[in-house]
């Protein structure tokens, strides 16, 4: 990817909040501030930010409906009120970055974000810790929501019901937590292919419409996803196509004698019916001249 890229340039721009808060790794920021495109791998902090910075921009009523969509047995009645990324929480001395946190009416919503579909790389014990860490977020709220973006080789209910398990087993370490909103806490879990489409869906109207607005944002959003080799759009099995109804004729190669290799519309042709269909009509398919090349001489002969 060079300096001069148009695409590196759209990247290096969508990243203001990684950079302001010192998330360099994957941005192609280095040490000195300076951007340098080559160094840019794209960390799940470039993800984190290009996505839910947009979210962050959208009228409240298309908030609620995503968030809506998203967690269905929750009722949002309020968009986004707050929202931070990489906050400095405390627990035990030690400093806690969940990697975005959101204020939506009384719920606060913890995002740990991981940069892969289908790779094991959301981990109990830092989840705990974030939940834990939570009684020294300066936001007010009265219920906590976990959400789990990527990471994860199974999105099943059963697969995300015992990592919630394993969460609140690893909670019962910190007493110093605040007991009446985390362990009572919501989780959900999300590939970024299946968050995205639910923003795909809360964006387009009731006609199947996306605005040219909304489209640019989604359109910023899924170049990032497809730069980090996430897929976004299903793929098609093709036994699942309907056959398309084709008719078609065979094309003849008129020659006088018929090789073993030619195949023959009658299985026990007379010796007057000298129209023989090649298998094909490359070099490679038969020992014959090329079709042209045998029309050709046939004619300068008769």
């Amino acid at each position: 990817m060079s300096a001069s890229s148009p695409f590196s340039h759209k990247v290096n721009g969508t990243m203001l909040h990684a950079v302001l808060n010192g998330k360099r790794y994957g941005t192609g920021v280095d040490h000195n501030h300076k951007i340098n495109p080559e160094e840019a791998r794209g960390a799940e902090d470039v993800l984190t930010s290009v996505f839910f910075s947009r979210l962050a921009y959208l009228p409240e009523n298309l908030v609620k409906d995503f968030f809506t969509l998203l967690m269905p047995e929750k009722l949002f009645s309020e968009g986004i009120k707050e929202i931070e990324f990489w906050p400095s929480w405390q627990l035990e001395g030690s400093r806690i970055e969940p990697d975005v946190v959101l204020l939506c009416g009384e719920s606060l919503v913890i995002v740990e974000a991981k940069r892969y579909d289908n790779v094991a790389l959301q981990y109990e014990e830092q989840l705990a810790r974030e939940l834990a860490a939570s009684a020294s977020c300066d936001l007010p709220f009265s219920e906590i929501i976990l959400l789990c973006v990527g990471g994860l080789v199974n999105y099943t209910p059963l697969a995300t019901g015992m990592l919630k398990q394993r969460i609140t087993d690893c909670l019962g370490r910190y007493p110093q937590r605040d007991s009446k909103t985390t362990d009572d806490f919501s989780f959900y879990c999300e590939s970024w292919k299946s968050i995205y489409q639910r923003l795909q869906k809360a964006l387009t109207d009731e006609n199947g419409n996306v605005s040219v607005e909304r489209a640019r944002l989604l359109s910023d959003i899924q170049q990032t996803l497809v730069w980090h080799n996430i897929q976004v759009v299903d793929f098609i099995s093709l036994s699942s196509l309907t056959a398309p109804g084709i008719r078609h004729h065979t094309l003849p190669a008129f020659c006088k004698d018929c090789d073993l290799d030619a195949w023959v519309i009658n299985s026990t042709p007379s010796e007057k019916d000298n129209v023989c269909f090649l298998e094909g009509l490359l070099i490679a398919h038969s020992s014959r001249l090329p079709l042209r090349q045998a029309i050709t001489n046939l004619f300068m002969e008769n």
